[in-house]
């Protein structure tokens, strides 16, 4: 990972060796699948697309996931689902801690790989089960998605980036599903992607520039919903909400009474992370997703 800095900016970049080796192991499974079934934070949909996997697909049947749904806005999910299936794209929004979105999916994954079936019926071909692939960003819910989608508990879940580190077919009873690790791209250029990113947790914490992170988020909501943080954190005065006030009014404080701004950072980007400063979409729909 490095922080450089741009225009005043840290600029994050994490792209590990196993994610190095884990994109060119996905190109060689997209050459045996027919249907790519992509997993964007519902968050930050923009952020969490991979603009290299568009120049991967050529012809493949292409399946949006707006995963975590539960933490985002869902006026914003439904606008986001509708700009997505504007643009020719099937979505689907889904919250994978509930358990119930394997049937709906499995039914999406087999209406895109239909025009596959229709082919091999033409030509008197025999039906083989369709593959898929599931594709996404570290800590968007991939090996959630596939331990539903296959009824079984054996693939490693958790919520830090990059849990799972190697691939693996799976079978269910519809079709042949291949879990992959969580990739970024080598570079992270656009300053909004990365911080983006990196507060809903694809980044791990522990490297980033956290305090820079955290302002971000701090400036971001206060852009969208003014009073969110006043409201978690009980905050007094009219001022702009900082770092500094949030350490205050959560006690985090280091001798002699200064404010603990490292911590009150953590403390921030878990609280959205988890939820607790409620549902919070960062990204608006605009044709920039396309042409990154």
């Amino acid at each position: 990972m490095a922080a450089q800095r741009l225009q005043g900016v840290a600029v994050i970049h994490w792209y590990p060796g196993h994610m190095q080796k884990a994109t060119r192991q996905i190109q060689t499974i997209l050459r045996q699948v027919d249907v790519v079934v992509e997993l964007l934070d519902a968050r930050c949909p923009r952020a969490s697309h991979n603009p290299k996997i568009a120049s991967w697909l050529g012809s493949k049947s292409h399946l949006f996931v707006l995963t975590k749904a539960d933490l985002a806005q869902p006026q914003w999910t439904e606008r986001w689902l509708t700009f997505l299936r504007s643009n020719g794209v099937a979505a689907l929004a889904a919250d994978l801690r509930t358990g119930g979105v394997a049937r709906t999916l499995s039914e999406a994954v087999l209406r895109a790989g239909a025009a596959r079936r229709e082919r091999e019926r033409r030509k008197a071909l025999q039906a083989r089960p369709l593959r898929v692939v599931i594709l996404g960003i570290p800590n968007v819910g991939k090996s959630v998605l596939v331990n539903q989608l296959g009824g079984r508990k054996g693939a490693k879940t958790g919520d830090r980036p990059g849990v799972t580190m190697t691939g693996q077919w799976i079978r269910n009873d519809r079709f042949w599903l291949y879990d992959t690790p969580g990739v970024l791209w080598p570079k992270l250029e656009d300053p909004q992607v990365a911080f983006a990113l990196a507060a809903c947790g694809a980044i791990p914490m522990e490297i980033l520039p956290i305090e820079e992170v955290a302002n971000w988020l701090v400036a971001r909501l206060y852009e969208l919903q003014p009073s969110i943080l006043k409201e978690r954190y009980s905050l007094l005065g009219e001022e702009r909400e900082t770092l500094e006030g949030i350490a205050r009014a959560t006690g985090l404080l280091q001798k002699g009474g200064e404010p603990d701004t490292q911590a009150a950072a953590v403390r921030l980007l878990r609280d959205f992370q988890e939820g607790r400063l409620g549902r919070v979409t960062l990204e608006q729909p605009d044709e920039s997703f396309f042409v990154r």
